[in-house]
């Protein structure tokens, strides 16, 4: 398989996430990564990959759910494995399929995971007001979660992620499951995230997503690093689509 490496040379902005050498192995010897490397750097970044490529496991890695086997993570300058409550409280996450009291309403959600996440009574009252407002779901603020539908979950998932003004968000699959409005609209949340500051880590396997809004890109397979480059230079070189087959399947 033929390896594609494009420098961050024309990229200014600073380096948020040093990932080095990581390895995770399952019982079984099975490798859901393999020796991976990465520096990804403040902006939107589009992690790409087909079903099973290891790009769910590389955030729950980076998230703290799970540790990896060997190599070495850094955070916004903190080390993964000894200062992970200091990463904590600059991180948000959306899993790809995320976790709601959905006897609860929208507004006493937001304020119970706020203050799950250290927030003050409050702060969290605060944040779930201006998230609510944010995502469209001020009107349905009193309304059961249970009642909402697919879209209507997803995008109080999305504020979720957002409660503690993390510095980077990880979202995995944000827009699954959802109709073509839905996930424009979540897409477009996403850029106007982006525009803040912030750092959006977005793994998905849609090639049209990333197009979208991410700045910068890698692909993986299998655990292992085939691809990473900004837009600008993917463009040079015939587009996403092309270099996507040209990293999986060494297309010329």
């Amino acid at each position: 398989m033929k390896f594609t490496l494009l420098t961050f040379a024309t990229m200014k902005m600073e380096t948020v996430i040093k990932i080095k050498n990581i390895v995770k192995t399952y019982p079984g010897d099975v490798k859901a990564i393999s020796h991976l490397t990465l520096n990804i750097r403040q902006g939107i970044f589009g992690l790409l990959g087909p079903n099973g490529s290891g790009k769910t496991t590389l955030i729950k890695i980076l998230t703290g759910v799970i540790r990896p086997t060997s190599g070495s993570i850094d955070i916004l300058g903190y080390d993964l494995k000894k200062e992970l409550s200091f990463i904590k409280r600059d991180i948000g996450y959306l899993p790809e399929y995320p976790g709601m009291y959905e006897d609860m309403t929208g507004m006493s959600f937001l304020q119970y995971m706020g203050r799950l996440s250290g927030l003050s009574k409050k702060e969290a009252q605060d944040s779930a007001k201006k998230l609510l407002k944010e995502v469209g779901l001020e009107k349905w603020r009193n309304t059961k979660i249970r009642q909402y539908s697919a879209g209507m979950k997803q995008r109080i998932a999305f504020a979720q992620s957002l409660l503690n003004d993390p510095q980077i968000i990880f979202l995995d699959e944000p827009t699954k499951s959802l109709d073509p409005l839905e996930r424009q609209n979540v897409l477009n949340r996403i850029k106007r995230v982006g525009k803040q500051g912030k750092t959006v880590f977005l793994s998905t396997h849609l090639l049209v997503e990333i197009e979208q809004v991410a700045n910068y890109v890698a692909i993986i397979d299998n655990g292992n690093p085939l691809f990473q480059g900004m837009m600008e230079e993917i463009e040079q070189k015939g587009g996403l689509s092309s270099v996507y087959r040209k990293a999986l399947i060494g297309e010329e």
